[in-house]
């Protein structure tokens, strides 16, 4: 059993990470009869991380939870499944190749869709699994021999099946409508993938020239206030609020730098209060104008292409960038006396969540979900409680969206991807959707087919994930086996993203829900609550600091923070402290290992003692498991195993023969452990010999027969009496190895309890302590006296349990300890000095209510007894000056009460006064004296 005296975990956690891969430790099996009852299990499918990405800090932490889970549900004895996989992020990867390429002087149009597509298997194959070799790294618990990834041939067969019947159902259509268009990755996004950031912008206010009826004095013109100039000259009409007042005075203007005239139209769409009052419609460049031109009949006209260059539809500024247009639009107003003026304007600019471009509204023709019919059974689930969240505020942000949800653009025009399975017919121009690869148009028999271009959003293959990797559409034996899956970890971020996704799919095509609970966890950010950026240079980097203090560390560091929901502030000194941990119980278990184990008889006190701990430590991990408060189960087995089991068990036992209860309270900390820091206690479990991974033992439960109240109660007292020794001790840098004398004085009911704890407890303070009488101090020593008090509920007052005196070399005391006691002995003596004064005071007895004045009275004795033991320990007699103070103190303090008494103020004589402050400023100076010399 010997180990290493120093815990270096790079020495064996690499070791253990390849092991439980090899071994296929977390193999899964699927075990379900349709004849018999389901046999209990606990699943979940690992959010897939990107092909293209490395392991970060966010992942770090979302796996930590993930495996702590997993884990202790193995250890539980359910059949545990964690299926690991990752994602194509169709955009993402496909950005990189291009990159690649480019540096050849290539684009992927000189490569063509096949040849390129040839190019991104293979960079996958070369780069891909990057983060997977890091996660098995990192000793994540998944089950390999299940991995998959969203392009996987049985995984796309999934995609094609829920595509064909959302199609075959309606839910699928195709249409021209307003999109976000990236012009960076050329394809239309989601409103999801469009982030949105507030930048200061402008307002500028056109003119519009008033055609018909004509020109009206007062009513030449409409004026126009936009935030995008350069798109008036795809606009196709103005709108006016029908409660305006210019409501039917000018039909028609004409629109600036065009020869093109345009209508008025009445729409509620425009605000009164809102600039002009009148704004520009152009429906194909922005969500509401283009609902608004569907209103009035509108033509639609783009002026800017998905390049963000101005089309020939936009006159001579065709082929202009957006924003240059957008400058010289601006100049050529100007110059035509058409702008009236230019006001600083707050925008919120959408965004490409991947390449930060800003994005670009288009109407094009995309496919599309129809996503109410979806939301309403996956609304039902959360509402009925199929579902739940953790925290549960987190529904409130589920049903906001999804109450509002609108049709899902589904269509990419990326080559990386699911191709969405429908066939365009040369003949009749119409659509064959279909699972394989059709032979003829269903509409007209054609066999002039050309498959769609596009592919599909990288979130509908995710959204199937949960059963598309367990074998759907087949019904297959992992389905059967584990699906609902169990939990969904992941961030906020992605609720709708993913989560409410997954749960609309899982309804639609399994008709159940696609897991039980979904657990929200915050971000990671700084030791100073920042998020965490390259640009800001705050990132920590897991990979290196699981170098530098190992894996079990990083994770506990991140564990011990991770309140549900909560973002989680995590510097080097939070990982650092989990390294510290580690290397307690790597040296705990060294000192063990020295001893032998004995008999394992569990009689002494200790044993009791830390046997009802352990149960105690065992009922809070398991119940903060199961509600995923990873931070309190980290808190809980960190005070066992740190404080109770080596600051005080191991201490206690240090001179004891038999060590075999230690050896089994030490095999069960492990386990109790194994969840959390899983190398460590791997690593341990083989040290002692045990057989088998500790991944696959059991997890300790708590049992009430082994609470033990007489030993947790005996303990306490012992605690309470060493605690403040050790401290004495080092307050008065007495030597560890002096053995000092002690006395314990008790009434007759804990005289015997007492009494058994002599021996421990000098084990633990190396003081000989007696009982029952009070101590006589030898010269040259002080005295350290603490007094224990209890509630007693008969008489609701405090009692004395019991006391203990220790008796102090004080010429130990070094002088900064001499001063420290002596400012303490100042402090209590002012205080002392104004509650006497009020004692004194009868205008304040007589008002006081009696129990006030007897608490006082108590209190008053109580300082007295401790202002003694004070001058005890520092060694001087202060009586004297004591008494001196006091006097001053209560005559200065009448003084003052008569100084800051206006009506004596007002009424008293001038020299009266005079002499009274005279003589108060010298009774404060004189008291000053006494604490200087108190001070010395």
């Amino acid at each position: 059993m010997e180990i290493d005296k120093v815990y270096e975990p790079q020495r064996f956690e690499p070791h253990w990470a390849q092991w439980w891969v090899e071994q296929e430790t977390f193999k899964a099996t699927a075990k379900h009869d349709p004849d018999k009852a389901r046999e209990p299990y606990f699943s979940l499918a690992i959010p897939p991380p990107n092909v293209t990405g490395s392991l970060h800090m966010g992942h770090m932490f979302e796996h930590s939870i993930i495996d702590a889970q997993i884990r202790w549900r193995r250890m539980t004895g359910l059949n545990t499944l964690w299926l690991p996989g990752t994602d194509h992020a169709g955009i993402a990867t496909q950005i990189m190749v291009e990159r690649q390429i480019a540096a050849e002087g290539l684009t992927k149009h000189d490569l063509g869709r096949e040849k390129f597509e040839e190019r991104v298997w293979k960079w996958k194959e070369q780069n891909g699994g990057r983060i997977v070799e890091q996660m098995k790294r990192a000793g994540v618990s998944c089950d390999w021999t299940r991995e998959r990834f969203t392009l996987d041939p049985g995984l796309s067969r999934a995609v094609r099946e829920a595509f064909v019947r959302l199609y075959e159902k309606g839910l699928i259509y195709q249409g021209d409508y307003i999109v976000n268009w990236c012009p960076r990755c050329q394809t239309a996004l989601s409103d999801l993938e469009v982030e949105h950031e507030e930048t200061e912008g402008s307002l500028w206010h056109i003119k519009y020239p008033a055609v018909a009826p004509g020109p009206q004095a007062g009513d030449e013109y409409i004026t126009v206030a936009t935030t995008r100039p350069e798109t008036m000259l795809g606009d196709t009409a103005v709108a006016i609020n029908p409660q305006d007042k210019r409501a039917g005075i000018v039909t028609r203007v004409k629109l600036p730098l065009t020869d093109r005239e345009i209508p008025i139209v009445l729409d509620a769409m425009a605000d009164p209060e809102f600039g002009s009052g009148a704004v520009k419609i152009t429906p194909a460049h922005d969500p509401n104008d283009f609902e608004a031109g569907r209103r009035h009949n509108l033509p639609s006209i783009q002026v800017i292409g998905e390049d963000a260059k101005m089309t020939a539809a936009a006159g001579k500024y065709a082929g202009l960038d957006r924003y240059e247009a957008r400058k010289q639009v601006v100049a050529d107003l100007e110059a035509l006396g058409l702008l009236e003026k230019i006001e600083p304007y707050k925008l919120n600019a959408g965004k490409c969540h991947r390449c930060k471009t800003i994005v670009e509204p288009l109407v094009s023709k995309q496919w599309w979900m129809k996503m109410k019919p979806l939301a309403e059974p996956a609304i039902q689930a959360v509402e009925d409680g199929r579902i739940t969240f953790v925290p549960a505020n987190w529904s409130k942000t589920y049903f906001e969206w999804m109450y509002n949800i609108r049709d899902w653009c589904i269509s990419r025009q990326l080559w990386w991807g699911h191709r969405i399975p429908a066939w365009h017919c040369g003949n009749c121009k119409g659509v064959t959707v279909a699972r394989e690869v059709p032979a003829k148009c269903v509409h007209c028999g054609s066999e002039d087919l050309k498959q769609e271009t596009d592919v599909l959003d990288t979130w509908f293959s995710s959204g199937l994930w949960p059963f598309s990797t367990l074998g759907w559409p087949d019904d297959t034996a992992d389905l059967r086996a584990f699906y609902p899956t169990s939990l969904l970890v992941t961030g906020f971020d992605i609720i709708f993203f993913w989560a409410a996704r997954m749960i609309m799919f899982g309804m639609e095509m399994m008709g159940d829900v696609p897991f039980r609970q979904i657990h929200i966890h915050g971000l990671v950010r700084d030791a100073e609550r920042q998020k965490m950026s390259k640009t800001k240079g705050n990132v920590v980097d897991p990979l290196v600091v699981n170098d530098k203090y190992g894996t079990d560390a990083v994770r506990f560091g991140l564990l011990v923070a991770a309140a549900p929901g909560n973002d989680i502030a995590l510097s080097e000194e939070v990982i650092a402290r989990g390294r510290n941990f580690a290397n307690k119980i790597w040296n705990a278990s060294r000192l063990l290992f020295s001893k032998e184990k004995g008999a394992g008889a569990r009689d002494s006190l200790a044993d009791r003692w830390i046997g009802s701990r352990f149960n105690e430590a065992a009922r809070k991990t398991n119940e903060a498991f199961e509600g995923h408060r990873y931070h309190e189960a980290a808190d809980a087995i960190w005070t066992f195993f740190w404080d109770e089991f080596c600051d005080w068990y191991l201490e206690l036992k240090k001179s004891d023969s038999d060590w075999g209860f230690a050896y089994e309270i030490h095999e069960k900390a492990l386990r109790l452990l194994h969840p959390l820091m899983p190398f460590i206690t791997e690593e341990l479990w083989r040290r002692r010999g045990d057989e088998g991974s500790i991944a696959l033992q059991s997890y300790p439960k708590y049992e009430a027969s082994q609470h033990d109240e007489e030993a947790e109660r005996e303990m306490k007292d012992l605690r309470r009496i060493v605690m403040p020794t050790r401290r004495a001790r080092a307050d008065a840098n007495v030597n560890a190895k002096t053995v000092l004398r002690g006395w314990i004085v008790a009434p007759a009911i804990s005289t015997k309890i007492l009494a058994n704890l002599l021996t421990d407890l000098a084990k633990l303070t190396n003081v000989s302590f007696e009982m029952g009488k009070a101590g006589s101090v030898r010269a040259g020593y002080a005295l350290m006296s603490d007094s224990y008090l209890g509630y007693d509920a008969k008489t609701e007052t405090s009692k004395e349990i019991f006391q203990t005196e220790i008796e102090l070399p004080i010429f130990q005391l070094t002088e900064e300890q001499r001063l420290a006691l002596k400012k303490e002995y100042l402090k209590l003596l002012k205080v002392l000095a104004n509650q006497k004064r009020q004692l004194e005071d009868e205008t304040f007895t007589s008002k006081a209510p009696a129990k006030v004045i007897d608490s006082m009275r108590g209190k008053l004795a109580e300082y007295e007894a401790e202002l003694a033991k004070l001058e005890e320990q520092i060694g001087e007699d202060f009586s004297t000056r004591k008494t001196a103070y006091y006097d001053l103190f209560k005559t200065a303090a009448s003084q003052k009460r008569q100084l800051d008494n206006k009506r004596f103020v007002n009424e008293a004589q001038a020299g009266e006064m005079e002499a009274l402050r005279a003589s108060f400023a010298e009774n404060e100076a004189r008291l000053k004296e006494i604490e200087a010399t108190i001070l010395g």
